[in-house]
């Protein structure tokens, strides 16, 4: 037996059990395979999720600290609390004041030559 017989027995014998096991082959159709592909793109466009917020740390809440604590002591004394009886009054001015000072303090002073502004 040469080398030719031998690969057209082996090829005969495995089309042989792959017919037997799965029948003979379906032709290609366009249509068909175009209705069960999935589309491309979703129908729904893509919404990013939010980012989360972001939590003041250091000097940032310090300046939310002693500002809130300041408006806070003043709009409780402008309906009536007794701020002035509990020494509270210059603790809101002077907390108010410090806290305007660093927050504005802090503000950047420059911007970014080579950019448009966008931050993301």
């Amino acid at each position: 037996m040469t080398r030719d017989e031998d690969s057209d027995d082996t090829r005969a014998r495995f089309k042989s059990i792959m017919d037997a096991e799965f029948g003979e082959p379906e032709p290609f159709n366009l249509t068909e395979a175009m209705d069960r592909a999935e589309p491309d793109e979703p129908d729904e466009p893509f919404v990013p999720p939010r980012p989360p917020v972001p939590v003041p740390t250091g000097v940032w809440l310090a300046c939310s600290i002693l500002l809130g604590f300041g408006v806070v002591t003043g709009l409780a004394a402008l309906f009536g609390a007794p701020v002035r009886r509990l020494g509270l009054g210059p603790w809101a001015v002077t907390a108010f004041v410090a806290g305007l000072v660093l927050l504005l303090a802090n503000l950047p002073r420059h911007r970014d030559e080579d950019g448009d502004g966008a931050r993301v």
